[in-house]
């Protein structure tokens, strides 16, 4: 093993170098065979003797990648605040090794040049690269990245934003990053792409907040999409949709149409036959009350919450039927509803368990003779399959060990 101290060079330029060298002995020929390695520091520093005795690729044995990531994770664990990389070097009799250290760069400041958009601390929360913090490339871009998002998103279509980096010999770095800002697109047009069913595209303009020759708002007008589409669907068109808005170039530069990809479908009408539809619905058990998209698992679901209200109300045998009546633009459910007789329960009798007392069986269920608060009890599906999984449940387990 040797030592060498090469001179300081731009050490991303150094990375990037030995990123690329790493996968050439990859593929399907045998590992070359393994010459020497050398560790190599920069000019000046002066690591942690005993270094070698880390380094886990074996001279004369063939390349072991996994000896050669065990190295890596070995020397950075060993020497704090600095940089390493293997960089291989083919030659007619095998491949040398060489690990090159360095010390880390560590940010001294960030600045924001030229004629930035927003306030500096908005900015300054979109920037992951930190003062004092050793200089991360992956940091830096992410940050970058983040910038250019934010302004394309606000309007500024022809923002420009660029990063420097300036390092010196000690490791300390200045990063800048520099505004052009330029002015804010605004909207040409908004068209609405599809059936409008009942509606038109005068009552769907009053529902949005971005409108024509107004700035360029992504995140309002991807807001408006949604809640276009909550609109739709409170005011009965229960199989509305609205799609993610495009953005497409209009006539002039920083002028742009604003697509909204839409599908209104027929508005939605519950009638109720046998039963008040005005009590139903102060009672909360109306069908399709609610706002939520229609389907008939929906449907289903709404229906059986009508069926336990009649039951709990003592219409044991109630009949609940529906019957839809569809057209382009309008689609009636009709809920036809038969209450039938009121059923009051007498009792509760227990047969076949005669090693449980009826006291116990009694705390499991919810069906019971008389209600909480006085009356007669009353039969509900639903409960009553809550209470046989209940008394499986506890049978299950009541007996083991006897």
């Amino acid at each position: 093993m040797t030592a060498a101290a090469p001179r300081r060079r731009d050490r991303w330029a150094l990375a990037l170098a030995l990123a690329l060298a790493l996968p050439a002995v990859a593929g399907s020929q045998p590992a070359p065979v393994v010459s020497a390695f050398e560790i190599r520091v920069e000019e000046g520093w002066r690591p942690a003797a005993g270094l070698a005795e880390l380094v886990a690729v074996e001279v004369g044995a063939p390349l072991d990648r996994q000896a050669l990531r065990h190295s890596l994770r070995s020397l950075r664990a060993a020497v704090e605040s600095s940089e390493v990389e293997a960089h291989l070097r083919p030659h007619a009799d095998g491949v040398d090794v060489i690990f090159a250290l360095w010390t880390q760069v560590r940010v001294s400041e960030v600045r924001l040049a030229g004629e930035p958009c927003f306030k500096p601390a908005r900015l300054y929360e979109l920037i992951e690269q930190q003062p004092g913090a050793p200089l991360s490339e992956s940091r830096l871009l992410r940050g970058l990245y983040r910038l250019k998002d934010v302004h394309r998103e606000a309007g500024f279509l022809e923002a420009r934003i660029r990063l420097a980096v300036d390092s010196d010999d000690r490791g300390d770095a200045v990063v800048a990053y520099e505004f052009e800002c330029g002015a804010p697109a605004t909207v040409y047009s908004v068209v609405f792409d599809g059936d409008l069913g009942a509606l038109t595209p005068e009552v769907l303009f009053e529902r949005l907040s971005i409108g024509r020759e107004t700035r360029l708002d992504e995140p309002a007008v991807r807001r408006d999409a949604r809640e276009l589409e909550g609109w739709l669907l409170v005011e009965g068109f229960r199989t509305a949709r609205v799609g993610r808005p495009e953005i497409r170039p209009g006539p002039e530069p920083l002028r742009v149409r604003l697509v909204y990809p839409i599908e209104v479908g027929p508005r939605f009408e519950v009638r109720v036959s046998g039963a008040d539809a005005a009590q139903l619905e102060r009672e909360g058990v109306l069908p399709l009350q609610g706002s939520e998209r229609f389907d008939e698992a929906l449907l289903l679901r709404d229906l059986e919450r009508l069926r336990r209200y009649f039951q709990e109300a003592g219409h044991y045998r109630v009949k609940i039927e529906t019957r839809s009546e569809a057209g382009d633009q309008l689609r009636r459910i009709w809920v036809l509803v038969e209450p039938g007789p009121i059923y009051e329960l007498a009792g509760v009798a227990w047969e076949g368990i005669r090693a449980l007392p009826a006291s116990r069986l009694e705390t499991l269920v919810g069906t019971t003779a008389r209600r909480r608060f006085g009356g007669k009890g009353r039969l509900v599906d639903e409960l009553l399959e809550q209470d046989m999984t209940a008394l499986r449940s506890y049978l299950a387990t009541a007996f083991v060990g006897r």
